[in-house]
């Protein structure tokens, strides 16, 4: 099973990681790491002129993290460099985090896509 989230949302539910360790399941967390609430940052630089209020993170290595917990971790920076760790975590008994160092990028926004149709 593989995991897709922000760096923000992950640390939300960071303490699954125990048990994922403790039951030993085989769970892979792709984390992108882009130290801010993503959508929340591009937002307020949107709509409010760029004023700037909690959406910028201060973040552990979550692959570090990751092995203080007891699961494998991985740092990538490249599409390549994911698709081969990724494909090594889930050939791997246990749990695993792969963090993607990325950065805040572009002004388009989610919003379209998560909001019901109008009728």
């Amino acid at each position: 099973m593989v995991s897709v989230s922000g760096d923000g949302g992950f640390a939300f539910g960071l303490a699954e990681l125990a048990t994922a360790v403790q039951y030993n399941l085989g769970v892979v967390a792709v984390v992108f790491n882009n130290e801010a609430f993503g959508n929340v940052l591009l937002d307020q630089q949107r709509l409010f002129e760029g004023r700037e209020v909690g959406s910028r993170l201060r973040n552990p290595d979550f692959a570090a993290l990751a092995q203080t917990f007891g699961a494998a971790g991985y740092t990538v920076r490249t599409p390549e460099e994911l698709h081969m760790t990724l494909t090594k975590a889930l050939s791997d008994p246990g749990p695993a985090v792969i963090e993607v160092k990325t950065t805040i990028g572009g002004t388009a926004t989610p919003w379209k896509y998560l909001m019901p149709a109008r009728r």
